[in-house]
């Protein structure tokens, strides 16, 4: 009735990736009350996730990604169980699933992530994870960038590079500016994700938030166009703004050119994202 998958079925050893457990009702019935609890075995070297969740319904049809971030330190075939796996039926009566898990093969890592020792001097900069910053606006395109930033992160997408999402790669407990800060400092790409409510006016017809010097959303702008570091704005249903519409600070983010994804061909516009950016990095990094 629940079916399972693994999104990447397999990553590389020695690197911090995101994996998604996918939990999917192939059934004509809605389901109640999930509840699910994992066994992630130690050697995958679990980072951030949760291995109990609850889940209050879950529709025919409908699909449920849990989302765990890993760095397992050797290569190996693994298997995450699924120690429980309970919910009411659409008749309202319990049931369990039992014997259900999902495997996830560990490959050696990348010759290029090794260590190297070297007779003096700083580690070769291909042995420094590339990373890339996503900005967006939750009320605007959140239901789209979770999905965009796992497929984009598929090893045959990026590989050696890491896709930075605060509702994914932010831990509980943590002070979230802080995190948001540091990533930034660290990113070699932001990509600016604007959508139709990207600078949309308040109620009333108050300001945009985007003229608001606390926004969130202008302040990793702000910090992308100070360091000088490549952005790509990423256009979804909506068209560039305009400088004049824009404050001074961040008007720098249109002598960018902007990258409009197609949504009706969501798989074509990830690949062609995917080749954008790998262009933009090794442009960036032949000129460092």
């Amino acid at each position: 009735m629940i079916d399972l998958a693994m999104e990447p079925p397999a990553v590389a050893a020695a690197v911090s990736r995101v994996v998604t457990m996918r939990f999917a009702n192939a059934g004509p019935d809605p389901l109640s009350n999930l509840v699910v609890s994992l066994d992630v075995p130690a050697g995958l070297g679990l980072e951030q996730g949760r291995s109990q969740f609850h889940l209050e319904r879950l529709d025919p049809g409908s699909l449920y990604e849990h989302v765990l971030r890993i760095r397992p330190p050797r290569p190996g075939d693994f298997t995450i169980d699924v120690r429980n796996l309970s919910f009411r039926n659409g008749y309202g009566a319990p049931r369990r699933e039992r014997n259900r898990s999902v495997d996830l093969v560990v490959e050696p890592a990348e010759e290029s992530l090794a260590p190297t020792l070297r007779a003096s001097g700083p580690p070769p900069a291909a042995a420094v994870p590339t990373s890339i910053f996503v900005s967006y606006r939750r009320e605007d395109t959140e239901l789209m960038v979770a999905g965009l930033a796992r497929d984009l992160g598929r090893p045959k997408r990026l590989r050696r590079v890491n896709v930075f999402l605060d509702i994914r790669d932010i831990r509980p407990g943590t002070e979230w500016s802080i995190v948001l800060d540091e990533e930034l400092r660290a990113c070699s790409l932001l990509v600016t994700v604007i959508g139709p409510k990207w600078a949309e006016r308040g109620p009333d017809g108050r300001a945009a938030r985007i003229h608001d010097s606390h926004d969130v959303v202008r302040r990793e702008i702000a910090t992308a166009l100070e360091r000088g570091i490549p952005i790509l704005p990423l256009l979804v249903k909506s068209t560039m703004p305009c400088a004049a519409d824009l404050p001074g600070e961040i008007r720098g983010l249109t002598r960018w050119q902007a990258f409009p994804f197609d949504i009706r061909n969501y798989d074509s516009s990830v690949e062609q994202l995917a080749r954008r950016i790998r262009a933009i990095l090794a442009d960036r990094a032949a000129s460092l």
